[in-house]
């Protein structure tokens, strides 16, 4: 069915000169459409990463806990201070220090870090619990001394 259908729009873009003018309006329709429905969906894309700043979050109770062979499991609680947009997405930096085991952080060395996006749906004003995997890129970070761990958030995204 469909060879057909391309068999009949190649005669007709052959032996039809207006078929040739409407065929050729309406690619250059489609293009001026593709082109407006791209440029919004790129503008859409930056607001989204500028609606919530990383002021308006509080995470609460945030934990890592060994997940076997696998790496970790980093979970807690999201809060959205936002007073208009729905936050989706929070990426966050983990990072993994070796410290000697009487000592100050100060002397710490930083063996790991390793990015972790959330994906979430939390409504303005309100607050969800989020749980998702850490693996690394890589082996686990193996301290000499003591393992210390922090995160910061990078990035949100909000509809």
């Amino acid at each position: 069915m469909v060879w057909l259908f391309a068999i009949v729009v190649a005669v007709l873009l052959v032996f039809s000169a207006g078929f040739r003018k409407l065929a050729l309006w309406l690619t250059a329709l489609a293009a001026v459409g593709i082109a407006i429905v791209q440029f919004n969906y790129k503008q859409e894309s930056a607001a989204a990463l500028t609606r919530i700043p990383v002021s308006q979050l509080a995470l609460e109770g945030v934990t890592l806990d060994t997940g076997g062979n696998y790496g970790y499991s980093l979970s807690g609680r999201i809060r959205n201070n936002s007073p208009t947009f729905t936050l989706t997405l929070v990426r966050l930096l983990l990072t993994f220090q070796d410290c000697p085991a009487n000592s100050s952080s100060s002397t710490c060395l930083t063996i790991g870090e390793e990015a972790v996006s959330a994906y979430v749906d939390i409504p303005p004003g309100q607050a969800r619990d989020f749980k998702e995997s850490v693996v690394f890129h890589g082996p686990n970070p193996t301290p000499k001394g003591r393992m210390v761990w922090s995160y910061s958030v990078q990035q949100t995204t909000a509809k």
